[in-house]
């Protein structure tokens, strides 16, 4: 069998390599951002019933044009529900399995409707690739993500543009963030000595290694400092009129028990000007946050086995 992984954006590449270096195979590169999406000649010159495809995300004209056995493979473990009745359609007719990343997701593809049976739980294997580099005194990660679910993008723009000198900040932001809101986040890294933009994913593991603490809201990102044992200090903006309900109301947003539990352990900001050297210092480590892996997650020999398995049960 062959083995086929689909690069819809560049920043997915990363997500399928840890399983790559496990199966062997290729990258198939379409740009969904450039390309066309309603024919994929590159991808159907690679496809046969000898092809084992692998997904990070849903290309809906695309799955039923494949010959070959198709495996989705999630590009995240949040808290961060994407799925619709269209999504949870196409991996119940056309996927063989889901290679579910962590405990969240799992939760979130069976609540969907997702047919258990397909269902397997791997792991996040993009926390293999985070490389070990001695984490380095008042280095911290900022994290901006496109949604708008906690309005937490106003605060973070304020905290760069007031960061204390005694402390280098680093930025990632999600490649779909809107250009204006991005266009303001680059300036300040541009003028601001001690603020860093991370361009690239290697880039962002090699600052979820050495930074001591992340500030953002709940992404894929944090997770990674979830994974390493690190404070995770979260943000939010306004939620409703009411200030005291704030907290609660990004609780009923995100509707998982788990991360109810984080929430009330991590250390938590609604404004801009609680943030300082003296908060990085006591940012606390949320201990239920190490929930959301399966057991496995941490053991690189198990999860290997685990890839190898579910691959001889495909080539079947």
């Amino acid at each position: 069998m062959k083995y086929r992984y689909f690069v819809g954006n560049s920043h997915h590449t990363i997500h399928y390599k840890f399983l790559k270096s496990v199966l062997g195979g290729e990258y198939v590169h379409h740009n969904v951002d450039t390309d066309t999406n309603d024919s994929f000649p590159e991808v159907l010159a690679e496809d046969g019933e000898d092809v084992i495809w692998f997904f990070s995300n849903w290309f809906l004209l695309l799955h039923p044009l494949l010959k070959g056995k198709q495996v989705f493979t999630e590009h995240g473990l949040s808290f961060k529900p994407s799925l619709n009745l269209d999504r949870v359609a196409c991996l119940n007719k056309y996927f063989d399995m889901v290679f579910s990343s962590g405990v969240s997701q799992r939760d979130y593809m069976l609540k969907a409707g997702v047919d258990k049976i397909k269902i397997k739980e791997v792991g996040y294997t993009t926390l293999f690739e985070i490389p070990d580099i001695p984490v380095k005194h008042n280095h911290v990660l900022f994290s901006v993500v496109h949604f708008g679910d906690w309005n937490e993008y106003d605060n973070i723009l304020k905290i760069l543009q007031k960061l204390d000198t005694e402390i280098q900040g680093f930025l990632t932001i999600h490649p779909a963030m809107h250009d204006e809101k991005k266009k303001d986040l680059l300036n300040i890294c541009k003028t601001k000595p001690n603020v860093t933009f991370i361009e690239s994913q290697e880039e962002l593991l090699k600052a979820s290694s050495f930074c001591e603490c992340i500030v953002g809201g709940s992404s894929s990102v944090c997770t990674s400092f979830w994974y390493l044992k690190k404070p995770v200090i979260l943000i939010r903006g306004r939620q409703g009129r009411n200030p005291f309900f704030g907290w609660f109301r990004v609780k009923r947003k995100v509707n998982h028990p788990l991360f109810s539990k984080i929430i009330d352990e991590s250390t938590k900001l609604s404004s801009w000007r609680k943030f300082s050297p003296k908060c990085l210092k006591n940012a606390r480590i949320a201990p239920s946050a190490q929930e959301i892996f399966f057991p496995w997650n941490f053991n690189r020999k198990i999860t290997v086995e685990k890839i190898k398995h579910y691959a001889k049960q495909l080539e079947m």
